[in-house]
């Protein structure tokens, strides 16, 4: 089996994550600063972006959370926030980052199709 002290995740693929996340939240609070909220509702251009990079920032933050629990050996979580509640029982991530993606929209069924762009906008980094 494996050693004790061997990791299971690859460090450079995490350190490109958490890169991209990095981009995706500074691109998100450059589109928050410079649109109101009736200008996101109303242009597809403003409200497409916004949801594009929130949604490629999620997606970077569900890949370095199940490398954390890959590499803690811990049971498959069976879907994002039971990955999430796996995080926080084991305190692997700092409290208020664990409290923020608690409210972060990750379930497998989750579309930004079904909820209004007033609240896609509050999922935003201020």
């Amino acid at each position: 089996m494996f050693e004790k002290d061997e990791s299971l995740v690859d460090r450079y693929v995490v350190d490109a994550r958490l890169g991209k996340i990095r981009e995706y939240v500074a691109l998100l609070r450059k589109i928050y600063g410079r649109s109101g909220e009736k200008q996101f509702i109303k242009d597809p251009l403003v409200y497409g972006n916004a949801e594009r990079y929130l949604q490629l920032a999620i997606q970077c933050v569900l890949d370095v959370s199940n490398h954390i629990v890959a590499d803690m050996r811990l049971n498959l979580p069976s879907d994002n926030k039971e990955l999430f509640e796996m995080l926080a029982r084991t305190r692997s991530c700092p409290r208020r980052l664990r409290k923020n993606l608690q409210r972060w929209p990750v379930s497998g069924t989750f579309s930004f199709m079904s909820i209004s762009r007033s609240i896609v906008r509050g999922y935003f980094p201020c």
